[in-house]
């Protein structure tokens, strides 16, 4: 019914028949659309409102006018109820909105509706455009402003265009992926997801928020582009910010222009005269092409290109991992790096100005040139190329495989060098105390060629197999594998393990350290300071002018000369390996007058030490062979000290040491050096030690006497002795202590009252013990230190050990006692320092305990126990010599055997507490298998196999307490007598045999002290110490322990 009248008032409205001319004129309508509640207003069934909206239409062939009141405008297209047209392309639909007006298409389809025009009027506004999904998607829409628009949603495929006007479009945005846009017109805030936007001249948009899709732009401005997706390309027009963060394209071409593109990633292409402002890149890729121009490029991460025809004119790298890459014909103004990683690869020369401030750069110049690059700090990497001229002042350089004409580094700073540098100029960067030079600072390493290298301050590494052509070095420190040809030093260290072709020239302070082939020898001028030190080859001469130390270890083929300086030698000697001779380890030839050594000019020539292969050189002959041979000035040639071979040596038999100098006839001068006095005998050495000279006869004469005090056998066998003696005190101490009255039980033939009270004392000092435990283990970690006075000349004997003591126990039938086993071992360090004498060694020992109580009183128990042990030591004893010129070296092994013998009682005073006294005995006994010392220069030390035995008297008294259920402390003092003592010992010293007899203390005074605590009834721990001295504080010893025992 509601449609019948509607339809009745338009029909009345229209006279019957369409929309007649100027009809919107007519108030019929309107008055009855407004006026019927509910119903539906149409033309034809083509046009729909709702009951609060006014429309007025005109028909004229195929076109379609409408125009709106106020409020909302839903366009619905119903076919076959509309007047036939006769147009074949359908119906053109024009709204002209002159109110706050939204607009909703829908139901258009069958191609019966051609296009769509909403023209908004000067006063009108387009509050929303919408398209329903019903709308047909070939329809295209155009959108005309004088007025205002917003909230246009492009969500179906239909083609929009924005017409050039004086309005604006607040929000648009399209979102589907088939729409396409054609803006000629002003937009606020565009949002494109998804579709296709092209903006033409006349066309603008304040902020640009593109997600998706593909925008071209032709013309137009754009203030602010932000493309986080699709695609974007500008063949023309301005946008003065454009943001890209995505890892799809943006073309900027033909002339286009951006203020600022700040990319963070995707990819941005500029072509064809494009232009750019200011470029910020901190991701993604960019390519500059022919005739685009950026004015200022900031890299702070990506990669660009620049191609042939591009011009970029500050291309400045701030930070972050970028990489560069200039193709032939591209050009860059001036290029800086401030920080970040920066890989730059060349296809052209590049001839303006490179700067680095900070950061590393990675160089591919491939065979291109950088003519200039300026590093204030950071890291320069050249993988191949060539700089012309590179200032270094702070950072590091890395030379791979490229080539660098000139570098000068003023500041210090890292140089490695594996390709080629033709000239370098290296200054290490000043340190103070208060600014500290970090490890691997200031190094110039070379593995390429170099071929002249001035070096300050600096360290130069030459490695194997390069090349440094000139070096020039100036308080710096040298360190070649390689090869120099010509080294210059100035001041500073040279140490050499390759070849130095030409003469070593010292100018300054020097340490100079030859490992390697010095071709040419080594010049020390006047006024130079040089320590050398040769452990390689010397092929000519050391010839010092100045002030010098050589230590040789090596080989100096054409001998030394000191022409007017000051000069000290020391050439080190040493035995052969598996034979008895000795030799000098440095091998110094003749110079060309046919001697070892020239002292010219007044100068001074002083040798600290020399070995000699004999005693003397009896003739010419044998002098020219083996004695040191000078000339020049006698006088100022000091011999400080002389070492000598004794291998022949013959104690009754007479020498001559002024044969051991002699001038390169054979002719002896020891006579005439140390200003004419001669050799003094008194600083006459055996290499051993063991024979000392005086001088007997006439000036230079002299003979041998044993010195007993360097003999290592006697210490040897005291130190064996005490470390016995003491270990024998202080486990004895600890078997009896852990088997004396361990088990709880009074003997069970005792029934009366005081046995009964004697067995619950018993459980005071046993504390928890199961009463029917049988058998008891314990553990026992200990750490003894002792130090025994030999004598005043072999000195103190320092000893520091440590072992392990394991046990275990049974309490035999019947009464008849406690019967126990025991093993160990001790690991000792010892020490004679006057003798320069250590050994170190193992001992293993095992053994025997029982333990008996015998008779019980009133509160008193008497016992014995009885102890044996046998035990093995090997001592590797190490000899040292005088000077630390060398060592010998042994292996003693010792057998050891003895008992141990107590009897005593333990009496229970009123107050719980326990006194034990007791007396016995010790035996201990020794056989050590024979033992052998070779000494360097020949001597052998040959100890015959020995026995020794010693008997010592024991007394001791302990006394011990129970302070609470499971605690209790004890503490004992005694005292050793030694009553019978075999230690006597015999020595073959080369040609000569010797007795003797060890010197042994005889009275010792014992101090021991524990605490035990009882973890359960069937388990305690205990820490002890014990303390032995000797008579006259000959013997001091301390020992700690710590048992761990448990009852099963």
């Amino acid at each position: 019914m509601k449609g019948l009248i509607c339809s009745n008032l338009v029909k009345l409205s229209r006279g019957g028949g369409g929309v007649t001319h100027r009809s919107y004129k007519k108030p019929l309508l309107s008055l009855a659309c407004i006026l019927a509640l509910s119903c539906e207003v149409w033309g034809n069934n083509w046009i729909v409102g709702n009951t609060t909206t006014t429309w007025t239409c005109m028909n004229s062939g195929s076109n379609l006018t409408c125009k709106s009141q106020p409020n909302t405008m839903i366009l619905q297209y119903r076919p076959n109820r509309w007047p036939n047209t006769n147009a074949p392309n359908g119906a053109n639909l024009t709204i002209n909105v002159e109110h706050r007006t939204n607009i909703s298409l829908s139901n258009a389809y069958n191609n019966q509706l051609r296009n769509v025009n909403i023209s908004v009027q000067n006063k009108g506004n387009l509050s929303n455009l919408t398209f329903a999904n019903r709308f047909n998607q070939n329809i295209p829409v155009t959108l005309t402003l004088t007025g205002n628009a917003s909230n246009i949603t492009l969500s179906r495929p239909n083609a929009f265009t924005l017409n050039s006007g004086s309005g604006i479009i607040n929000n648009l945005t399209q979102q589907n992926q088939q729409s396409r846009a054609t803006i000629n017109g002003k937009v606020n805030n565009y949002t494109q997801r998804q579709g296709t936007t092209t903006m033409n001249n006349g066309g603008s948009a304040n902020h640009y928020r593109q997600s998706g899709g593909i925008t071209t732009i032709n013309n137009g401005t754009i203030t602010t582009f932000t493309q986080t997706g699709g695609t974007t390309t500008q063949s023309g027009g301005t946008i003065t910010t454009f943001d890209q963060n995505h890892a799809n394209a943006i073309f900027n071409q033909n002339g286009g222009s951006i203020t600022t593109l700040n990319q963070q990633n995707g990819k941005v292409t500029l072509n064809n005269n494009a232009n750019v402002i200011n470029f910020n890149q901190s991701g993604g890729t960019s390519s500059l092409a022919q005739g685009s121009n950026v004015t200022t490029f900031n890299q702070a991460g990506g990669n660009t290109i620049i191609n042939d025809g591009a011009n970029v004119g500050t291309l400045k790298v701030t930070g972050g991992t970028n990489a560069l890459t200039l193709e032939n014909g591209s050009n860059i103004t001036a290029l800086s790096q401030e920080d970040g990683t920066l890989t730059l690869t060349l296809r052209k020369n590049f001839s303006n100005t490179y700067t680095k401030e900070n950061g590393t750069a990675n160089i591919i110049a491939n065979t291109n040139t950088i003519d200039k690059l300026t590093q204030n700090d950071g890291n320069t990497n050249l993988m191949s190329g060539t700089i012309t001229t590179l200032t270094n002042t702070g950072g590091d350089v890395n030379n791979e495989s490229g080539t660098i004409a000139t570098l000068t580094s003023n500041q210090g700073g890292n140089v490695i060098n594996k390709g080629t540098i033709t000239f370098l100029t290296y200054k290490a960067a000043p340190t103070t105390k208060a600014i500290q030079t970090k490890a691997n600072t200031d190094l110039v390493a070379n593995e390429g060629q170099i071929d002249t290298f001035d070096n300050t301050n600096g360290i130069v590494a030459n490695m194997k197999n390069a090349t440094i052509t000139t070096l020039t070095n100036t308080n710096g420190i040298v360190n070649n594998a390689g090869t120099i040809t010509t080294l210059t030093n100035t001041g500073g260290d040279v140490n050499n393990d390759g070849i130095i072709t030409n003469t070593l020239t010292n100018s300054g302070v020097a340490k100079i350290t030859n490992d390697g082939t010095l071709a040419q020898g080594i010049t020390n001028n006047q006024g130079a300071t040089a320590t050398i030190h040769n452990t390689g080859t010397i092929n000519n001469k050391i010839e010092n002018k100045g002030t010098a130390t050589i230590r040789n270890q090596g080989k100096i083929t054409n001998g030394i000369i000191n022409d007017g300086g000051t000069l000290t030698v020391v050439n080190d000697f040493r035995r052969i390996e598996g034979t008895k001779n000795f030799e000098t380890i440095g091998q110094i030839g003749k110079t060309a007058n046919g001697v070892h050594m020239e002292n010219n000019n007044n100068g001074k020539l002083n040798i600290p030490i020399w070995y000699f292969n004999k005693e003397d050189y009896a003739t010419q002959e044998e002098r020219k062979n083996n004695a040191l041979l000078v000339d020049g000035d006698y006088a100022n040639i000091t011999l400080e000290n002389a070492f000598v071979s004794t291998h022949n040596l013959d104690v009754d038999k007479t020498y001559n040491a002024n044969t051991f100098i002699a001038d390169k006839n054979g002719n002896a001068v020891g006579d005439k050096i140390n200003n004419g006095q001669g050799i003094n005998i008194n600083k006459l050495y055996s290499v051993s030690g063991i024979y000392t000279f005086e001088n007997y006869g006439a000036k230079g004469e002299y003979r041998a006497i044993i010195n007993r005090d360097e003999l290592s056998g006697r210490t040897l066998a005291q130190s064996i002795i005490y470390s016995q003696r003491i270990r024998n005190v202080n486990l004895s101490r600890i078997l009896r202590e852990a088997t004396t009255q361990v088990f709880v039980s009074g003997k069970e033939s005792e029934t009366n009252a005081n046995g009964k009270s004697l067995g619950q004392l018993e459980q005071l000092h046993t504390n928890h013990r199961d009463q029917n435990s049988q058998n008891h283990t314990f553990v026992i970690p200990y750490y003894q230190n002792f130090s025994a006075d030999l004598g005043s000349e072999t000195g103190k004997l320092k000893s520091n050990s440590s072992g392990m003591l394991i046990a275990t126990q049974r309490q035999l039938p019947n009464d008849y006692g406690v019967l126990g086993i025991y093993t160990g071992f001790e690991n000792a360090d010892q020490k004679v320092n006057a003798q320069r004498l250590e050994m170190d060694g193992n001992s293993y020992y095992a053994g025997l305990t029982y333990n008996h109580s015998f008779y019980e009183d009133d509160l008193t128990t008497y016992f014995m126990n009885l102890t044996t042990k046998i035990d093995y030591i090997e001592r590797d004893v190490t000899k040292t010599y005088r000077g630390y010129i060398g060592s010998a070296s042994s292996t003693a092994k010792v057998f050891g055997y003895g008992a141990n013998a107590r009897v005593g009682f333990s009496h229970y005073l009123k107050n719980d507490a326990k006194i034990s006294p007791q007396i016995g005995f010790n035996y201990l006994g020794m056989h050590n298998k024979p033992f052998t010392l070779n000494h360097l220069g020949g001597t052998r030390e040959h100890y015959l196999a020995q026995n020794f035995n010693f008997i010592d008297a024991v007394a001791t008294i302990k006394y011990e307490t129970p302070w609470i259920n499971r605690f209790k402390t004890a503490v004992a003092l005694g005292t050793i007598i030694n009553v019978y003592k075999d230690a006597k010992g015999t020595l073959h010293l080369d040609s000569n045999v010797l007795n003797a007899e060890l010197d042994i203390a005889r009275l010792y005074g014992v101090v021991q002290g524990g605490i035990s605590y009882d973890l359960t009834k069937d388990s305690d721990i205990s820490l002890g110490y014990s303390g032995i001295f000797s008579s006259a504080n000959t013997i001091k010893s301390h020992a700690f322990m710590f048992r761990y025992a448990w009852w099963w």
